[in-house]
């Protein structure tokens, strides 16, 4: 019996021990769930901030909204203009090819222009010596009439 009374209370001793050790977990739980909760009451937001948010939120989807519109005719144009560029390019090629075969069509067109002034040089000095010759022409004719 003796044996019996020296058991109970160190039974007793280890069941209060975790059942106190149980009570104290609870309780630092709860303790933490007190803090979370005053954490959550003092951020929580009042119906007025609450709407104001929920205003702002919308205010700022509507710009988003504004801002994707904008962003999309943006990109409309610069495809427009992308493609009017490749056809002022196109042009711009098309330009410079006329250019240089204008170039090559006045150097030709010098270089008859030189030709000819060569060729009318010559002409002014053949009929020159045409004239030359015929005026000869007419004094031997002279000539041999008087001799005769």
């Amino acid at each position: 019996s003796e044996n019996f009374l020296e058991c109970k209370p160190a039974e007793t001793s280890s069941t209060s021990d975790a059942e106190v050790e149980h009570l104290r977990r609870e309780l630092q739980e709860l303790r933490r769930e007190k803090v979370r909760l005053d954490i959550e009451l003092a951020t929580a937001k009042s119906s007025e901030e609450y709407e104001a948010l929920a205003a702002e939120a919308n205010t700022m989807r509507e710009e988003c909204s504004s801002l994707r519109r904008w962003k999309i005719d943006a990109e409309l144009q610069l495809e427009r203009r992308n493609g009017q560029l490749d056809n002022l390019q196109s042009q711009v090629a098309r330009g410079e090819q006329a250019a240089h075969e204008l170039l090559t069509l006045r150097s030709a067109n010098d270089e008859l222009q030189v030709l000819n002034q060569r060729l009318q040089a010559q002409k002014s000095a053949l009929e020159e010596r045409a004239q030359g010759d015929e005026a000869l022409r007419n004094e031997l004719r002279e000539l041999r009439l008087k001799k005769m």
